[in-house]
């Protein structure tokens, strides 16, 4: 975690170093959902760069950003992370997510995850590895997941 802060890109620019993943846009260009995978199997699906759910090795979901707010599963408890001025050291405040974050978390894994199971070929922008079928690499992906939003332990990698 950063000491100071600093400013960052946008979290779609971050995603595309992962090295397996699969950027989706839908025909119009209105949407993007970039699905990238860790050496570890942590999944994180980013859906256009203001929603991102982030989930552990099991399929946990360990952390989730929501048009700038910061969610981390702690205990398997959703907590949002606030963010406090300072001048020094980055300090974050934490408390319960609300039902309405939660519902909100929840929608959209169902929308990121129908899209993801019934994407058209034509939607692929990118994918790595190239050596496996986009459609089989991204369905196998999100079916690796849980249906339901299972909270993680922590908010870490593992």
């Amino acid at each position: 975690m950063a000491i100071h802060e600093q400013d960052r890109e946008s979290l779609i620019d971050e995603a595309k170093a992962y090295r397996s993943s699969i950027l989706l846009r839908t025909l119009d260009g209105a949407r993007e959902l970039l699905i990238g995978v860790r050496e570890n199997g942590a999944t994180s699906c980013y859906w256009t760069s203001s929603i991102v759910l982030q989930f552990n090795s099991k399929g946990e979901l360990r952390r989730g950003f929501l048009n700038g707010r910061k969610f981390a599963a702690q205990n398997r408890v959703l907590l949002e992370r606030i963010r406090v001025p300072s001048e020094a050291r980055i300090r974050f405040d934490m408390k319960p997510a609300s039902e309405e974050d939660l519902s909100a978390i929840v929608g959209y894994w169902n929308q990121i995850r129908k899209w993801a199971l019934h994407f058209q070929p034509n939607e692929v922008v990118s994918f790595k590895p190239d050596s496996l079928e986009p459609a089989t690499w991204g369905r196998e992906r999100i079916l690796s997941l849980p249906s339901e939003i299972v909270l993680a332990s922590a908010p870490n990698v593992s």
